[in-house]
């Protein structure tokens, strides 16, 4: 058997897998074989042998980790291979998507008033989501057109955070608003939220 060696992101697929080949030289023979991990038995049996036969056993890791994998032949007749093996899993890259996008309010027919400098006033919120720890740019967009860079959100780790903008409309009478908002992110990945539309209109 030879050294093992596996680097990456961890998944249920991975699997370190360890081929010995048992030899006879007055064959056939009946040959009882172990797998010793780290000196505990993960597997054994018998296998009947005319010249070679090769067994295998599969290992599937669970974490970073190393050791030595044994391949044992036991009874009258003892020999034993050795392998040293090493798991290196690499952490998955960050995540981040946008969802549940809303203006507040989201509808509006009426007297609006003047606000601050002749602007009605709204929020616009949303839910950002992140798979790890990680830093999102992300920014507002309308339809109008135009956009917003806003601050970047930092997580210590996987999680959910709700964001959100204050922007204004045309507050005169006759303005009417009918526009659409979305969240767009550039890092760590690039994502974008559903367009969720608003209607302002003042008389």
């Amino acid at each position: 058997m030879r050294w093992a060696r596996m680097v990456g992101a961890l998944t249920s697929d991975h699997r370190v897998t360890f081929d010995g080949v048992v030899r006879v030289t007055d064959g056939p023979a009946t040959v009882r074989y172990r797998w010793r991990l780290d000196g505990r038995t993960v597997d054994d049996g018998s296998v009947r042998v005319r010249r070679s036969e090769r067994l295998r056993h599969v290992l599937r890791p669970t974490a970073s980790g190393s050791g030595t994998m044994t391949l044992e032949i036991w009874g009258p007749n003892r020999d034993a291979d050795r392998v040293r093996y090493r798991v290196t899993c690499a952490s998955a890259a960050p995540v981040a998507g946008v969802e549940s996008v809303r203006v507040e309010p989201a509808g509006h027919n009426g007297p609006c008033p003047e606000g601050e400098n002749g602007y009605y006033w709204l929020t616009a919120r949303a839910t950002i989501k992140v798979s790890a720890a990680t830093t999102v740019a992300y920014r507002w967009n309308w339809s109008t057109p135009g956009h917003f860079d806003a601050p970047a959100e930092t997580f210590s780790g996987p999680g959910e955070r709700e964001v959100s903008h204050r922007f204004g409309v045309t507050a005169t009478p006759g303005a009417v608003t009918n526009a659409r908002v979305w969240v767009e992110i550039s890092s760590p990945n690039t994502a974008r939220s559903a367009e969720v539309p608003y209607s302002i209109t003042c008389t």
